[in-house]
């Protein structure tokens, strides 16, 4: 009986024991770590002491602990070159709880360089300040609500003109300093994705953040081009994450965007997904301004000749006409999955990528010629695989892998009949146009190598090799043609580059000088087939044939990059480099849909200085004062300008050209209240050398003379005012007001035309504004921009005109 009975008591008191512990439930902690300005602060640790468990910051600054158990919590935050902050939480009444931490600065700890418990992000943004490179580094995690795409971002940076056809979707031209600039998105060449992944594609919301690099550009960014490099960084997470973002605007513009990642801690492996969608009729207003050449032919009106008694059509021109064949849609999917930080790699990531686009084409390369059924669509797929391990076979060498494969298909087709005015009425002369139906088929593959090897356990002596092959093979097929033309003329165009380079990076005098010495290696190799059969009127043969044509070329540079520091918030930097920029293969075969082929265009070669001095200051851990100012000369042989060519461009030769100029960046700001950020940039470019055969005592030589078509003056200015929990605890409200300048510039050659002739593009003031709020501890936000909202009349390539007054909204929301 007395057995009976204890047996009941355990089981009752187990059972009972069991129930409580169901009733004991677990809760979630997140928040973010930032400094005084609102700066994220990445690579933080936090700590919990009664649980000890910790984890760090992420880029954004965001962290995350899951599945806490009920109880009173301390929870400390450090940072290198921050002081401590320890707050205590009760999360018995909160399922969900949030808890942000402000960090100040801590001068001591500065002056202290270490890289212990700092993440990749927070070392490579360290290196990238602490190396002799011409650098600005956009940070985008402050950006996540904006409406505005890369393109909007990188053109406020001093030094960066990106010269656009149109709106969404079109055609643009990217230089930094007057000269053509790599883009990379994660130190992968960005033809790599295709056409849809371009600059006005690109939702801030999958990128972090963007180094610009003037003149010379690390080892790892493989580039061939004179004016520097943009390298674009997609969020990575070291967690569960999802951000979606949707924004509509003005001419019918959809912009949406999608992050997810997982990763399981335990095993390392990760799966991550990006998305974004993008659509635009791009139906904006065009107006005609005789002032500067740019008149609008609406339609034909016909009329009876009182002399002959002739019907003729007279071509009547209009003030205004709103485009009508300008649509743009794109998409892009991109899925990896792999392993991250796990004792065998850093990073293996199989990746697969696929994008898509149509786009009507409204005009050629002015506004004289205009289209009404012509159009083009791309489709690119590409696999990826990349391997990253430090410590790999010695514990001091890092090693990265990454190959790819690209498969382009792009058809462009003109099926109206009619020629087109800007009324949109089909016109007829009396004869029918022909249908043109072109496909263009290519095949790229990109394979690329980085080793570098710390010469010390300081890493203050690092070795870096570098080795990047990147192939393209275009076919060009003209589907109205016959097939014996097409299988002579859709023969293979192919162009391989090779490039190595050999960097030394040292530290010296305890860190104040910092220096890179560097060789490159360049190897392009370019083969293509022309017909030269000549035949009479009676299509007999009568010379030439069809010739294969193989070229090989290789070129060596070298340069310098030092940084030296005169006080711990003053430096200086300097870059010498000669360099060369080898010619793309839409400059080399053309696109057919804008740009016509110059198989003898020549490489620039290029021999640049850059010269520069900044300041950063902090006083009370309020303030905070940025000024870079940097003076840039370039000597240039064959430079590489677009030209004019009819309905389309072309690019060709410069003999000689220098370009040299002086720029400035100046920032403020008041804790997390107030930022102003004011820019500006001079850079004249012009001629050194004659064209082949060109007499100096010509009249209207343009020898000394400024290079047309490119603005030399321009600048910004950027002013943000915002609030934290004004609306609530967790909530932020920002105003920013945007104003961008350019001063007017030639379309052709100054001194070939009298004043009264000259064509120019006139002075430019752009005014924009943008709301933006957040909640939830920027869990959710909205924001509505007005951009250009005075309707400035705003022209571009070859007083192209581009949109007027738009408004945008958006909506994003993160999870993590």
């Amino acid at each position: 009986m007395q057995s009976k009975q204890l047996f009941l008591t355990v089981f009752f008191l187990h059972i009972s024991l069991l129930l409580c512990a169901q009733k004991i439930e677990t809760f979630n902690l997140s928040g973010y770590v930032k400094d005084t300005f609102g700066k994220p602060i990445s690579g933080a640790t936090i700590y919990i002491r009664e649980l000890d468990k910790g984890t760090t910051s992420d880029v954004d600054g965001s962290y995350q602990f899951l599945k806490l158990k009920n109880s009173n919590l301390n929870v400390r935050v450090s940072s290198v070159g921050y002081h401590s902050e320890t707050k205590t939480l009760n999360l018995s009444t909160n399922e969900n709880s949030f808890l942000d931490f402000q960090l100040r600065r801590d001068e001591k700890s500065l002056e202290e360089v270490s890289v212990v418990g700092q993440s990749l992000n927070q070392r490579k943004v360290q290196e990238i300040k602490q190396s002799g490179y011409a650098v600005n580094v956009i940070d985008l995690t402050t950006q996540v609500d904006k409406v505005a795409d890369l393109n909007q971002l990188l053109r406020r940076s001093p030094g960066v003109t990106i010269r656009e056809n149109g709106g969404m979707g079109s055609d643009f031209s990217f230089k930094i300093n007057g000269l053509d600039a790599k883009i990379f998105i994660d130190e992968v060449p960005m033809e790599n994705y295709g056409s849809s992944m371009t600059l006005n594609n690109i939702p801030v919301n999958l990128v972090d953040r963007i180094e610009v690099y003037k003149g010379v550009v690390p080892a790892y960014l493989p580039t061939d081009v004179l004016g520097g490099a943009v390298n674009i960084i997609t969020k990575r997470r070291n967690k569960q994450f999802f951000d979606f973002s949707y924004g509509y605007g003005s001419f019918n513009t959809h912009q949406a965007s999608l992050i997810a990642n997982m990763r399981d801690a335990k095993t390392g492996l990760m799966v991550k997904a990006d998305a974004f969608f993008n659509h635009s009729d791009n139906n904006y207003m065009m107006y005609s301004n005789p002032k500067y050449g740019i008149n609008l032919d609406g339609y034909f009106k016909s009329f009876v000749d009182e002399e002959t008694g002739i019907v003729q059509n007279q071509l009547v021109k209009v003030d205004k006409a709103r485009r009508f064949h300008d649509a743009y849609t794109s998409g892009m999917g991109k899925l990896e999955a792999g392993f991250e930080n796990v004792k065998w790699a850093d990073r293996l990531l199989f990746g697969l990528s696929y994008s898509e686009n149509n786009k009507e084409i409204q005009m050629g390369s002015n506004i004289k010629s205009v289209y009404g059924g012509r159009w083009s669509e791309n489709k690119f797929l590409t696999p990826s695989i990349q391997y990253r391990k430090n410590g790999l076979f010695l514990p001091d060498l890092y090693v990265d892998v990454f190959a790819s494969y690209g498969d382009s298909r792009t058809e462009v087709r003109d099926t109206a009949k009619y020629l087109y005015y800007w009324s949109g009425i089909p016109q007829s002369n009396g004869t029918f146009k022909e249908e043109a139906y072109d496909q263009i088929i290519n095949k790229s593959y990109i394979a690329k190598t980085d080793f570098s090897y710390n010469l010390n356990k300081k890493k203050s002596q690092v070795i870096n090799l570098s080795y990047n092959l990147s192939t393209n093979q275009q076919k060009n097929f003209d589907m109205m043609k016959t097939e014996e033309y097409r299988e002579i003329n859709s023969r293979p165009k192919r162009l391989n580059k090779h490039l190595i380079n050999l960097a030394w990076q040292g530290q010296w005098l305890d860190e104040k000088l910092s220096s890179v010495v560097f060789f490159k290696y360049y190897g392009m190799d370019n083969s293509y087939t022309a017909d030269e059969r000549k035949y009479d009127s009676d299509g007999k043969l009568i010379s030439g044939d069809v010739v294969q044509y193989n070229n090989y070329k290789d070129y060596k540079s070298g340069g310098l990059t030092l940084r030296y520091l005169l006080k711990k918030d003053v430096g200086i930097k300097t870059s010498l480099e000669k360099s060369y920029k080898l010619p793309s293969v839409e400059q080399l075969y053309g696109n057919v849909v804008y740009v016509l082929p110059n198989v003898d265009l020549k490489p620039e070669e290029s021999n640049n200085v850059n010269l520069g001095m900044f300041y950063n200051g902090y006083f009370n851990d309020q303030h905070f004062i940025n000024v870079d100012v940097t003076t840039f000369l370039r000597n240039t042989n064959n430079y590489i300008q677009m030209v004019s060519a009819g309905n389309y461009y072309r690019y060709s030769n410069l003999d000689g050209a220098r370009l040299y100029g002086v720029e400035f960046d100046a920032k403020y700001g008041y804790k997390d209240l107030f930022r102003v950020n004011v820019n500006g940039s001079y850079d004249k470019a012009i001629v050194t050398k004659l064209q082949t055969g060109e007499s100096v005592d010509k009249e209207g030589s343009i020898l000394h003379k400024q290079l047309p078509n490119r603005p030399y003056l321009y600048g910004n200015v950027d002013v943000s005012i915002g609030k934290n929990d004004w609306l609530g605890k967790g909530t932020r409200i920002e105003l920013t007001y945007m104003n961008q300048y350019t001063h007017k510039f030639y379309m052709s050659w100054d001194n070939l035309a009298s004043q009264e002739t000259k064509l120019y593009i006139p002075s430019q003031d752009v005014h924009s504004a943008i709301l933006s709020y957040s909640w939830k501890h920027n869990k959710y936000g909205i924001s509505m921009e007005a951009r250009n909202f005075t309707d400035e009349r705003l022209y571009d390539n070859f007083g192209l005109q581009k949109a007027g007054r738009a408004f945008y909204t958006k909506l994003r929301m993160s999870i993590f």
